[in-house]
């Protein structure tokens, strides 16, 4: 029953929004797919309006078409972007950091910092990278 309300939901989000690719791509974001699909899942499993979201969805700018340090082009929310921009990512798997007090959005994943150049990265990236 619930999948069959996600469907729904989603079509419902795709015909208000008028475009599929209205999230952001950093999968830990409340803005991304899995974030909004499980709020919709939660809605649905509360009976609750699910209208907030896509409205309150409506309200976010996207940034269409960003490139990434490895030519892939993705979407990202307003937010995101300017993390990006600013060099608040992985270098070797593009995935955004947020700052130490905005946790909620981090992966669980373990970040070491560079004491020369002050850059985070995933441990788990560096160590593959040197293992190169």
């Amino acid at each position: 029953m619930v999948s069959f309300m996600l469907v729904n939901s989603f079509n419902s989000f795709v015909a208000l929004t008028n475009q599929s690719d209205k999230w952001c791509w950093n999968g830990f974001c409340h803005n991304s797919e899995t974030a909004i699909n499980n709020a919709l899942k939660s809605a649905a499993e509360k009976n609750e309006d699910r209208n907030i979201i896509f409205q309150n969805l409506k309200k976010v700018k996207f940034s269409k078409n960003v490139k990434l340090c490895d030519g892939q082009r993705v979407n990202f929310c307003e937010k995101c972007n300017k993390l990006y921009k600013a060099n608040q990512y992985c270098d070797f798997c593009s995935q955004i950091y947020f700052s130490t007090d905005d946790d909620a959005d981090m992966d669980g994943k373990m970040w070491i910092k560079c004491d020369m150049c002050e850059k985070w990265n995933h441990n788990d990236c560096e160590i593959n990278a040197n293992k190169d």
